[in-house]
């Protein structure tokens, strides 16, 4: 069997200074996690307690159990798991 490596997700070198500036005095509304790496790749350069006040978007349940899994909270979760969905999401989304 061969294997063929059709993607690898790396975190670039001046991630952490970009993520410094989109979560400083100035946080989005919200942050979109489209894989479990997407999580991880943006907890390595960014504390979690940066992401307080902001709401969490996860195109799914692989997705949203990582979220969690590192203490964060789901505010939406994408149906269909799609970008599509994840933008369907957010714009349907209320406050409890």
């Amino acid at each position: 069997m061969d294997v063929l490596e059709v993607y690898r997700t790396v975190v670039p070198e001046d991630a952490a200074a970009r993520a410094e500036d989109a979560f400083g005095n100035d946080k989005p509304d919200w942050v979109t996690f489209t894989s479990s790496s997407t999580v991880k790749n943006l907890l390595t350069v960014l504390d979690r307690k940066n992401l307080e006040g902001v709401r969490i978007a996860s195109i799914g349940p692989v997705t949203s159990e990582t979220i969690r899994k590192h203490g964060l909270t789901v505010d939406c979760e994408a149906n269909p798991h799609t970008i599509e969905g994840l933008v369907a999401g957010i714009a349907a989304w209320r406050p409890s």
